[in-house]
């Protein structure tokens, strides 16, 4: 298994595991749901994930197959707080046939040199409360609990005849 920053002709393969990624993640939680037009959207954007050089998204493969990815990004905190350099890391996954063999490890290692190189301080990541093994395996790579994000169910009255696709907030 080896390790590469991802590149153009991995678009195709790479958008099959991103879906998997996310319909994982809505059968863990519901609100994660893929939008109709996510996949164009994925498409549309990832010529320039691969230039943008405060990014990386980089594969691992097996066999000359991808069977996993990660994406990662420079971040830091709002101007209101003291200035330090992390990397949020975005997504994590690994085909559900190449896993528990080190795979996602080794994704986690490229992104952790990647972060050194740029010097900063920490990784940054989010998991569902509900991926009880995406929560044990982030502890096992050092991972802490630094905030909770909780919601509020509400039931609001219907505030617009206006369809809820075009009331979205986003690009």
């Amino acid at each position: 298994m080896t390790t590469r920053r991802a590149q153009r002709e991995d678009q195709a393969h790479l958008a099959e595991l991103w879906q998997a990624l996310l319909e994982e993640q809505a059968e863990l939680e519901e609100r994660f749901g893929m939008a109709d037009d996510a996949v164009e959207r994925w498409h549309n954007d990832f010529p320039q994930w691969l230039r943008d050089e405060t990014r990386r998204i980089v594969v691992a493969e097996e066999e000359g197959a991808v069977v996993g990815f990660v994406t990662a990004q420079r971040w830091a905190p709002p101007p209101i707080y003291t200035f330090s350099e992390e990397v949020y890391l975005n997504e994590l996954y690994v085909d559900p046939a190449y896993r528990r063999r080190g795979i996602g490890q080794a994704l986690v290692a490229a992104i952790r040199s990647w972060s050194e190189d740029l010097g900063a301080e920490r990784l940054r990541l989010g998991v569902l409360a509900e991926n009880e093994a995406g929560r044990a395996f982030w502890a096992a790579q050092g991972g802490t609990v630094l905030s909770q994000t909780l919601t509020i169910p509400l039931d609001p009255e219907p505030s617009s005849t206006t369809p809820p696709e075009k009331r979205r907030i986003g690009f």
